[in-house]
């Protein structure tokens, strides 16, 4: 989910993201991408929850948004460069380069596929034979599997933390409030903080 709280002209816009860590990898980096467009160009934007990645054209923002998550994740000179210029020919592309890129890209498959099918580099035929077994395919050709599988990890990126701190030291917030906004951010309060030297 994203939200972009304007400024009206008094401050500067305030924005935020929320990315669902029980997304495989390279969902989770599409996602991000499918949000800055909504916060950084989308007009009149205030709120959304995902829908990354089904390429709607029926709601237009939202294809809007997948659009640009592919062609900031997958840019065209990139994919030039890593796919040999024999496999840039219509359904040329091999099983071996596709890997090669979405691990260099961190994209998933399915981004992968719909990028090269809009480059007129494959036809649905080829989208089609791609599309399935991901992970067995990364398997045997001896790369990492990570990419598609959710992290479930926690990840502040921003400023909320030092936000936090700083209420906590002017006193407009508790100890419990301070540590309660440490523990959202996944961090163990009940450690011994301030015993070390």
């Amino acid at each position: 989910m994203a939200i972009r709280i304007n400024g009206n002209g008094a401050s500067v816009d305030k924005y935020f993201m929320l990315i669902n860590t029980a997304l495989p990898y390279a969902k989770q980096r599409f996602t991000a991408c499918h949000e800055l467009y909504h916060l950084l160009y989308q007009k009149d934007f205030k709120v959304s929850q995902n829908n990354a990645g089904l390429f709607d054209k029926k709601e237009e923002e939202e294809y809007n948004a997948d659009v640009f998550a592919a062609y900031l994740l997958l840019p065209e000179m990139g994919l030039k460069e890593l796919v040999p210029a024999v496999e840039q020919q219509v359904d040329k592309i091999t099983l071996a380069t596709l890997l090669k890129v979405e691990q260099n890209f961190l994209c998933s498959r399915a981004a992968l596929l719909t990028r090269l099918k809009e480059l007129k580099w494959i036809t649905k035929k080829t989208f089609d034979l791609y599309k399935n077994n991901v992970v067995n395919s990364a398997i045997e050709y001896g790369y990492n599997t990570q990419l598609y599988y959710p992290t479930y990890q926690t990840e502040l990126v921003g400023d909320y933390n030092l936000k936090a701190r700083e209420l906590y030291d002017m006193g407009r917030i508790s100890q419990a409030k301070y540590y309660s906004l440490l523990m959202d951010m996944e961090i163990n309060v009940s450690q011994e903080v301030y015993g070390e030297e």
